[in-house]
């Protein structure tokens, strides 16, 4: 657990503007947390693969129900759709000439 704590304090992730970067560090963590409950549960590595499977599914069962309800918006209300869609991409084009601004 201390190494756990030294892991957080010693990384600059809080400060880190680069999405990417943050990305490593969180999957890094992960791993590292996973690996911590694999060596907890050694002899219980079946309930270990079956949480971690049971968890893997809901994550993608979320990840297919957001997909679903999107593409449902596009057939039942395209002109919506468009119009959501057309709003994201100027506010992504927006942020992205301001962080251009910043640096």
């Amino acid at each position: 657990m201390i190494y756990y704590i030294d892991f957080v304090l010693n990384e600059n992730i809080f400060n880190e503007t680069d999405t990417y970067k943050k990305f490593l560090y969180l999957s890094s963590f992960a791993w590292y947390i996973i690996s911590l409950l694999e060596k907890k549960l050694e002899h219980n590595q079946d309930v270990f693969n079956k949480a971690f499977i049971q968890t893997r599914q809901s994550i993608h069962r979320i990840r297919f129900l957001r997909k679903k309800k999107k593409k449902l918006m596009a057939v039942a209300n395209p002109k919506v759709f468009i119009l959501n869609k057309m709003k994201r991409r100027k506010k992504k084009q927006l942020q992205k000439k301001q962080r251009k601004i910043l640096l």
